[in-house]
This record gives structure tokens, sequence and C-alpha cells, in this order.
């Protein structure tokens, strides 16, 4: 009887420890995307609660999401582990998330990724963070200037904008965010939006003159501008940037700026010049979420950007600009962003 007594007991005992099991849920850890991983336990052994399971990403042994597929478990020395090779695999981005992956050479870099990859190499890699992401978009809204005339909005040149995110330890990696715009406003890659591109005089056309205002004030632009040929797309560029990096202020706008214009002091003045210029590139670091320069701050309460003036000299054609500079001019570049 004492033997069918301890039988008896040892049956409700294992049986609660598989209910258990059943109903145990993985405890979820907000920051970084990271929770405490179970692993398939063998009989009698204990879960490992030190290991953090990676959740993010879900990486496929082969390219093409083929083969095995697992998650990254990062040891307390903060190794990462896969139970298979990285040198030819694809991932999978989770929804609404966006991947750092850390790279360690003789200066660490980092990428982000907001989308899956079919074909990587993940080898020696060092380092995976992850941030909820969420959009921001910048809006060109034009350049203003002196305007004597028509021939005094012939602009040509560029504005590049780009993203800069920084990661948040020590190293403070800065890594390029990817943006979403028309093909006609991007850039040589997929980080650069570039509203107004026109490479010289000679391929000006008369629908850029809509980008170009008065600056006698100088104005408070906030409108969109559509002007791109005929047919008219917004100058807008889109980037998904991580919520908490927006938030803590590690966000920057890298903007380039590169102009000249025609002049003409009137319309029947003989003075055209067809090459008012700056003098070299300007570029600019933008904080958003975070107070720069004198008192400056640009954040969702304060989202117009103005750049400039910028100074840009030329002379009447056919004549080199004398002791008193010839033609001077001044140029603004106005942005909005919006998302903050």
């Amino acid at each position: 009887m004492k033997k069918i007594l301890i039988y008896f007991s040892f049956i409700l005992f294992t049986g609660s420890i598989v209910n258990a099991q059943k109903h145990t849920r993985i405890p979820a850890n907000v920051a970084d995307t990271a929770r405490q991983k179970t692993n398939i336990l063998k009989k009698g052994q204990l879960p490992d609660l030190t290991l953090s399971f990676i959740s993010a990403i879900q990486v496929f042994e082969h390219p093409n999401y083929q083969g095995r597929s697992a998650y990254f478990t990062k040891k307390p020395d903060g190794k990462l582990d896969i139970p298979f090779p990285l040198t030819n695999v694809s991932f999978k981005v989770a929804d609404g998330m966006i991947v750092y992956i850390k790279r360690c050479f003789e200066f660490p870099t980092e990428e982000a990724f907001t989308v899956s990859q079919p074909s990587i190499s993940l080898a020696n890699i060092c380092g995976i963070r992850s941030d909820e992401a969420i959009e921001i978009s910048v809006a060109f809204n034009g350049i203003s200037t002196e305007i004597h005339n028509d021939d005094c909005k012939r602009f040509f040149g560029y504005v590049k904008v780009e993203v800069l995110e920084t990661s948040p330890d020590m190293d403070s990696m800065r890594t390029l965010m990817p943006v979403r715009a028309l093909s006609v406003m991007r850039g040589d890659d997929k980080f650069t939006f570039q509203p107004f591109h026109c490479p010289n005089v000679n391929t000006w056309s008369i629908y850029y003159m809509n980008h170009v205002f008065n600056n006698d004030p100088v104005p408070e632009l906030s409108a969109t501008l559509h002007s791109f040929g005929r047919n008219p797309v917004d100058a807008i560029g889109y980037f998904k940037v991580g919520k908490t990096a927006l938030e803590q202020g590690r966000i920057k706008l890298a903007i380039g700026v590169n102009l000249a214009s025609a002049h003409k002091s009137c319309n029947t003045c003989d003075d055209f010049s067809s090459n008012v210029k700056m003098s070299a590139p300007v570029y600019e670091l933008i904080p958003l979420n975070r107070g720069f320069g004198a008192g400056r701050r640009v954040d969702a309460t304060n989202n117009r950007i103005v750049l400039g003036p910028y100074l840009a000299k030329g002379s009447r054609d056919g004549f080199a600009i004398t002791a008193s500079a010839g033609t001077v001019k001044h140029f603004r570049v106005h942005l909005t962003v919006m998302g903050l």
C-alpha cells in the first residue's frame, strides 16, 4: 500500500510540472526587443535564464529564406550564438522594427536594416541591437534669394539630405538611414534624398522657377514643392529611424548645399551673369529633438529649417570679378521635418 501511495504521488508531481510548462510564457523585455529564452530542456535540466533571445531578426541557414531558421542568443559575455555558419545566409526583420548589425574591424561600424535580406554574410559580426521603427519625412520648401527679374530664378547645383543615427553605446557609431523617395529625387545611393539637382545652367528648366522665392523679406516657406517636369511630384523624402534614437536626440540631418544662379538687375539691363555661385559646397549637421548652436532646436513645435544665408559671387558674362566683387547674392534653403 505504501508503494502505491508513493507511485501515485510521483504521478501527481510530474503531472504538475508538465502542466506548468504548458502555461509558462516567455517574459518580454521591452528594451532592445530582447526576451529571456527558455531552451528545450533535457530531463532534469533547469532553464538557462542568462541567455538573451534577439527576436527582431530571424536568420535562415541559406539564401532566399531556405533551410533551418534560428534566432541569435546573446551570452552573458556578450557573444552571439546561432547553430549554423553565417557566411551565406538570409534573414527577416520583424514588422515595425529596425535591426542594427555591428561589425568590428579596425574601427567598429554599424548598418541599419528595415527590410528583410534574401542573401547576406553575417560572418564576424560583433553585435546586434534593435529599435522600434518610426518614419520621419523631410520636405523641400524652396530656395530664397534676391530677385530682380526671372533670370535670377535660374538656379542650378544641388541640395542633398541624409539622415544619420548615432548608436547609444560608447562607440557612438553613425549609421546612414535609407530613404524612400521617387527616383528623380534620389542620389547615387539608397541614403541620399536630393530634392534639387540641376547640374548647370544649360540643364536648367523653366519648371525649376517654382523653387525660387524673393528674400526681401526672408519668406516663411512651409508648402511642399510640386514642380519636377510636366508630371508634378512631391519633393519629399521619407526616412525610417529608431523611435528611441529620435526621443534621445541621436538623429541628425546631414545637408549638403552647392548652388549657383543667373542674374540680371532689370529686364533691360546689360549686366547678365550666368554663374553667380557659392565658393564651395557647404555641409551642415542638424540634430533633431536636441538643442544646438545659439539656442536653436528642431522638434515637433519648431520643425522648419532655414539654412544660410550662403554668400555667392559672380560677374557680368565676359568680365572678371572686380575688386568690388561684381555681383553678390545670398542663398537660403528652406526645409520642413515632419514626424518628430
